[in-house]
């Protein structure tokens, strides 16, 4: 063997280059856990708020005006038309700006979904009373049986 060639790596030895923990960023997950509690707790607070008074529910109302002003002029063009009177975006800013973006939304949500061929064009579904109207008109009972 010449003296001035290297000698190869023996079975077992790596040869130098880069760490494991320099190959793949680490992920800071203090910052991450710090910014979703502060995030869970505005949420909190804001769902705390009377409907009328939510950040959120002024911003999902935001975003559907601006539905409303652009995409919606558009679908009609294209000649998509909807299923329910009244649509389902004046239908989800009736029950959010009442209910609040939580309950609001579950309902808009539950009603973009029964949308489909199964449903015939034309079909009347005017938001529903409020739930303290609902409860009130119940007798104040829970229809949930976890609430009972």
């Amino acid at each position: 063997m010449d003296p001035q060639t290297p000698a190869a790596p023996a079975r077992g030895d790596r040869e130098a280059g880069p760490t494991p923990s320099a190959r793949r960023p680490r992920v800071a997950w203090r910052p991450l856990l710090l910014v979703l509690a502060v995030l869970a707790a505005a949420l909190g607070a804001d769902w705390s708020r009377a409907p009328q008074r939510q950040l959120s529910t002024r911003a999902a109302l935001a975003a559907i005006d601006l539905y409303q002003a652009t995409l919606s002029r558009g679908m009609d063009e294209m000649g998509v038309r909807c299923r329910f009177e009244p649509t389902c975006s004046r239908y989800g800013e009736a029950v959010i700006a009442r209910d609040g973006i939580a309950r609001g939304g579950l309902r808009a949500l539950w009603r973009i979904a029964r949308c489909g061929p199964w449903t015939p064009y034309g079909t009347v579904d005017p938001p529903g009373p409020a739930a303290a109207e609902e409860a009130a008109a119940s007798g104040g009972e829970s229809t949930f049986a976890l609430d009972q």
